[in-house]
C-alpha cells in the first residue's frame, strides 16, 4: 500500500521570529483534519516546541537516535493532548555536550 508523506519545513535564521508557534498550530491543523503529523524541533540549543504542544521536554531525543542510542524513531516519539499529532523528541543537548561535540561525533561515526 503506498502512502503519501509530505514535508512541511518551518525555518529562519533567528530567534523569536514564531518557528515554533507556526509549526505546533500547523501540525494541530493538520492532526484535527485527521492527517498523521510528526513535528520535530531540531534546535540543539534551546528547543521549545513542546512548550507550545503541551507537553514536557522529553528524556529520549533526536540525539540518542543520532548517536544510535536508539534504533526506532518511534521510540522517541511524545504524546500530546491531540490525536494524530506525535512530536518526535525535541533535540536537546547533555549538559556535558555541545552542538559542536555532537557534531564532530556524528562525523567521525
Amino acid at each position: 500500500m503506498e502512502t503519501n508523506r509530505e514535508i512541511i519545513s518551518v525555518a529562519g535564521g533567528k530567534g523569536g521570529t514564531g518557528k515554533s508557534f507556526i509549526t505546533a498550530n500547523l501540525g494541530i491543523a493538520l492532526a484535527i483534519m485527521g492527517y498523521k503529523v510528526v513535528t520535530v524541533d531540531a534546535d540543539l540549543g534551546s528547543p521549545n516546541l513542546h512548550n507550545f504542544l503541551q507537553v514536557k521536554r522529553p528524556n529520549l531525543s533526536l540525539t540518542n537516535f543520532f548517536l544510535k542510542e536508539n534504533r526506532d524513531l518511534n521510540e522517541i516519539k511524545v504524546k500530546t493532548p491531540v490525536e494524530n499529532l506525535s512530536p518526535v523528541s525535541y533535540t536537546h543537548l547533555r549538559a556535558h555536550e555541545t552542538s559542536l561535540h555532537l557534531v564532530c561525533r556524528l562525523l567521525l561515526e
